[in-house]
């Protein structure tokens, strides 16, 4: 692997935006709900940085922790084992693309639906999320201020993430319409492209407006 900067990282604040942003329109045009779309996010995503980026990728699975807002009242993402209302163990998942030693995790601009799938989560930014892999804390107990955050990969839930999408029957079409749609800075964007149903009817499907204002 080639060394970088401490700078570095494998998409500039623009091209994150514009990918998010692609993907999120493309997601809610098919029905699906961004929020609970990790997979659709990573999947995509890893096909936008090899065809535009040139980069190579891994799409990864696994237990996340990330601390999304600083005191007195700190938030978390959290997926990993947890326990239903009536004390029956369970396990949530994330999934994110790893590029050039660092985390991509397309879906952290909309972590605010994520955390509050109702009304959102109104104390949180829109934020981009591209960390270097080394930054990740080496024990739960370390993940406690913002900006903190840890990852557990996990093969069983990678593989599980690659069975499920080659069982659903819009992956490719969605692939095809963001890759289609996205372009790389300083290329001009469009702000709404139109997409037609199997029967022929067309629907315009706009770009979404959020702005992202930092990074974690």
């Amino acid at each position: 692997m080639p060394k970088h900067s401490a700078s570095y990282l494998p998409l500039s604040f623009e091209d994150y935006g514009r990918m998010s942003r692609v993907i999120t329109a493309v997601l809610r045009a098919f029905r699906k709900d961004p929020a609970t779309s990790c997979a659709y996010y990573a999947m995509v995503g890893t096909y936008l940085l090899e065809q535009f980026h040139q980069k190579a990728t891994d799409l990864v699975a696994g237990g996340a922790m990330y601390v999304l807002t600083a005191e007195p009242m700190p938030e978390m993402l959290y997926y990993g084992p947890c326990l239903f209302e009536d004390g029956t163990p369970t396990e949530t998942w994330h999934c994110w693309i790893e590029c050039d030693g660092h985390v991509i995790d397309l879906m952290a601009p909309i972590f605010r639906e994520v955390m509050n799938p109702l009304k959102g989560s109104r104390r949180l930014p829109r934020r981009m999320l591209q960390r270097s892999l080394a930054d990740s804390a080496a024990t739960p107990a370390l993940v406690k201020t913002l900006g903190d955050f840890r990852l557990t990969p996990s093969e069983k839930h990678t593989e599980d993430v690659f069975e499920g999408l080659a069982r659903c029957p819009d992956i490719l079409n969605i692939i095809r319409i963001c890759s289609e749609w996205y372009v790389r800075a300083p290329k001009r964007i469009d702000k709404s492209i139109t997409m037609e149903s199997d029967k022929g009817q067309a629907t315009a499907v706009q770009l979404p407006s959020f702005e992202l204002v930092g990074k974690w």
